[in-house]
């Protein structure tokens, strides 16, 4: 036997099998890096559309309460929602496809606008509980109707980059959002 065939029945297996599993090895760790990248970008779709369903729910709150109507008394996290739109305002860019992150960012100025108009017109019309719980179902009714306005798009916007994100090809190319 030369050393032609002993390469050829040998070591030739042997570096196509190296190499066939280096770029198997590489194609599983890029399509696990996708899916994880993906996962933590779903967990983030949800905390904002948690947050804008938690502000229509302190609305109606507001709005019952008001009303002397009866409603749920769980309670809501009206500060904490803003914080987290405001959050994902700021830094979502990175995160979110652009359609997404553009309605969040159209919400919280509108709610910042809205919150801010509200607070000047009634400075200092708040001395009773009667003016206070006006001023309280103003501000809900814009704020809910803003949340309101902003969170279809948002959903119908989380759906079809979820679509997308599914329709991986069988070499783990997927759709750029």
């Amino acid at each position: 036997m030369d050393w032609f065939e002993i390469t050829k029945i040998f070591i030739l297996p042997i570096v196509i099998g190296f190499i066939s599993a280096f770029f198997g090895a590489k194609f599983a760790f890029k399509r696990y890096k996708e899916e994880k990248l993906w996962d933590e970008r779903q967990k983030s779709y949800k905390i904002v559309i948690d947050a804008f369903e938690e502000l229509i729910h302190w609305a109606e709150q507001n709005r019952a309460s008001y009303f002397c109507e009866p409603y749920n008394n769980v309670e809501s996290k009206y500060e904490e929602s803003l914080r987290i739109i405001s959050r994902y305002a700021t830094v979502g860019e990175s995160i979110f496809s652009k359609e997404f992150y553009q309605i969040i960012v159209d919400a919280d100025n509108a709610l910042h606008r809205f919150r801010f108009e509200v607070n000047e017109e009634s400075l200092g019309d708040r001395e009773t509980e009667r003016a206070c719980a006006e001023w309280n179902l103003v501000l809900a009714n814009g704020i809910g109707g803003i949340i309101r306005e902003h969170l279809l798009k948002l959903i119908q916007i989380a759906k079809k980059d979820s679509n997308q994100n599914r329709q991986i090809s069988l070499f783990g190319m997927r759709n750029k959002v």
